[in-house]
């Protein structure tokens, strides 16, 4: 559940990479450096990747979690749904730019980044209440777990008594 947690509040640094990634992408002016593109491009796409591979994640652990906070699954399912559309604009434009020439990049590159802003906000406040909705359930694990450890103790105080 801490995973989740890390990952969740992770994505967000994602997303600001993948844009960062992109302004420098369509900042580039034809006849720069092949090497200077490349590099940029390659980083790109490691960016989107990782973003993949954590939503994947994101999505399989809400099918395995807690059973005592259902309204807690519920809002987490809601929220991982809500922030989908979104996801998949960021992978799509992220695509794009990194498999684009500086030209395209410059005729579309208004647009993309203006999709991606507004992608970055839903998603990002999605996982922002995702990350708050696991930290809940790691809470209340931490107070469960102390209350059965409670529990025994007070039976070893009866039985040593």
């Amino acid at each position: 559940m801490l995973e989740a947690v890390n990952i969740s509040a992770r994505q967000s640094t994602l997303i600001q990479e993948i844009i960062k990634e992109t302004m420098l992408a369509i900042d580039l002016k034809p006849g720069q450096k092949i090497s200077e593109t490349f590099n940029l491009q390659v980083n790109l796409k490691k960016s989107v990747e990782d973003f993949i591979d954590q939503n994947n994640f994101l999505q399989q652990k809400k099918s395995s979690i807690h059973q005592h906070a259902p309204v807690n699954n519920n809002r987490i399912n809601e929220l991982l749904g809500k922030a989908q559309p979104s996801f998949n604009r960021i992978v799509t434009i992220g695509y794009r730019v990194a498999n684009s020439d500086t030209a395209s990049l410059q005729k579309n590159g208004s647009y993309y980044i203006r999709s991606l802003l507004a992608s970055e906000k839903t998603f990002r406040t999605a996982m922002e209440e995702v990350s708050r909705q696991y930290v809940f359930l790691l809470e209340e694990d931490m107070k469960q777990a102390a209350t059965i450890n409670t529990g025994k103790f007070i039976t070893l105080l009866v039985i040593f008594i």
